[in-house]
């Protein structure tokens, strides 16, 4: 095996190096959105279905590293890169499904898959490296450190702005889908007066963040008990890094919330408000006709509001549970 002392990638502050983990962090994101979005397209599976099958193409493209460092022949030489033939039999796969979802007429749907697979290319090399090479940093973590470096001298400021996107975001969202509008409606005639709606909005955004805080508040001490405890030791405050997956459980349950949030309020007001043709559209299920909508304008919310803000305000309560300890 290659010398794994030293970590591949060295200087990932460097803009080339940031460059190149942003364009790793879509990768995962356009593989996992373009499949989703081609099997429901193409009829091949419904909403459920199709959520299913982006997991499967994120783990496919995970599998598929693993058998091809497994085949290597000569385990003393490893190759710093990933073979191109392995490349070339990933497209190709890539390319005989695009092949049977254009035989169906389903051009765009084709068109969706042919993108995410090309995306899954993308990380080949990536995997394989982190495969490889234990010492490669992740592509999260690169992206991180960097976002929070500018803000390392003014910390204050960039936490007080996550908390105002967070709340602005989720209270925004609560007023144009409606349920600020029904939730003011509860309490009788008298309280359907626009500053009522705009007060249940702004409780909507203060939930928001109390809810992020006992989510961030769980999640550390759920991290604390069943791996910190375990790990470490010795003597010592654990680790300060946000785990992956607690962002990534984060990410998820703003979907969840979103369209909680559209399904609770007139959703049929806020499709009219569209921003472009760009929506998001949800079934249920276990509810006949029950359709949920996110349209372009509650996408940008959910994207600025719960993502950029919320991470900030969950990485300020974890943060502050990782210095209790």
């Amino acid at each position: 095996m290659t010398d794994q002392s030293q970590p591949v990638e060295a200087g990932t502050s460097r803009p080339y190096a940031v460059l190149v983990a942003f364009g790793r962090v879509l990768s995962f994101l356009i593989l996992f959105v373009a499949t989703a979005q081609a099997a429901e397209n193409s009829g091949f599976a419904n909403e459920t279905a199709a959520l299913l099958c982006a997991l499967a193409s994120l783990l496919f493209v995970r599998l598929y590293v693993r058998i091809i460092v497994a085949v290597q022949l000569d385990d003393t030489a490893t190759p710093a890169h990933i073979p191109l033939w392995a490349v070339i039999v990933y497209a190709a796969i890539g390319l005989a499904l695009v092949a049977m979802v254009m035989r169906q007429g389903e051009t765009y749907a084709a068109m969706e898959l042919l993108v995410g697979w090309a995306a899954g290319c993308n990380l080949l090399d990536y995997l394989w490296a982190r495969r490889t090479r234990p010492g490669t940093p992740e592509a999260l973590h690169v992206v991180d450190d960097w976002l929070s470096a500018p803000a390392t001298a003014h910390r204050s400021v960039s936490y007080t702005l996550s908390f105002v996107l967070l709340f602005a975001g989720v209270g925004a969202h609560a007023f144009e889908s409606g349920l600020a509008r029904a939730v003011a409606a509860q309490c009788g005639q008298a309280c359907t007066a626009p500053a009522f709606i705009h007060l249940a909005a702004a409780l909507c955004g203060i939930a928001a963040i109390v809810f992020v805080m006992l989510y961030a508040t769980i999640a550390e001490a759920m991290r604390w008990l069943l791996v910190d405890s375990w790990r470490h030791v010795r003597p010592g405050p654990p680790p300060a890094d946000l785990s992956t997956f607690v962002v990534v459980l984060h990410v998820l349950i703003g979907f969840v919330v979103f369209f909680a949030i559209a399904a609770f309020g007139a959703s049929s007001a806020a499709r009219a408000q569209t921003l472009g043709h760009t929506y998001l559209t949800f079934e249920s299920p276990l509810r006949d006709g029950l359709r949920v909508d996110l349209n372009g304008r509650a996408l940008v919310e959910l994207a600025v509001g719960w993502w950029m803000g919320g991470y900030g305000v969950l990485k300020f309560f974890w943060l502050r549970r990782r210095a209790a300890r």
